[in-house]
C-alpha cells in the first residue's frame, strides 16, 4: 500500500511563497544557508517556521526543498 500523506490546504498560499523565495537561493545549499538565506529577506515567520523544519543536507535546488517540506504534512 503506498503512503497517504495530508496536507493542509490553507498552508498553499504560503507553499507558493516560499517556492518563489527558494528560487533565489543559490544551489546547490545546506539547510543554513538556506534559512538564513530565507531569513535574511525578512520572510514571514511562518515561512522561516516551515524551513527550520525540513531535513538538515545539502539541496540542489528549490523543488528538492519543497518536496522535504511537503513530504513532513498531510492533508487535512
Amino acid at each position: 500500500m503506498g503512503q497517504v500523506n495530508e496536507v493542509n490546504v490553507k498552508e498553499y498560499p504560503s507553499a507558493i511563497e516560499l517556492s518563489t523565495i527558494l528560487k533565489c537561493v543559490n544551489y546547490p545549499a545546506a539547510k543554513d544557508t538556506i534559512v538564513n538565506s530565507v531569513l535574511s529577506d525578512n520572510t514571514d515567520k511562518n515561512l522561516s517556521e516551515m524551513l527550520i523544519q525540513i531535513e538538515n543536507k545539502v539541496y540542489n535546488n528549490a523543488p528538492e526543498v519543497m518536496c522535504n517540506r511537503l513530504s513532513k504534512q498531510r492533508i487535512i
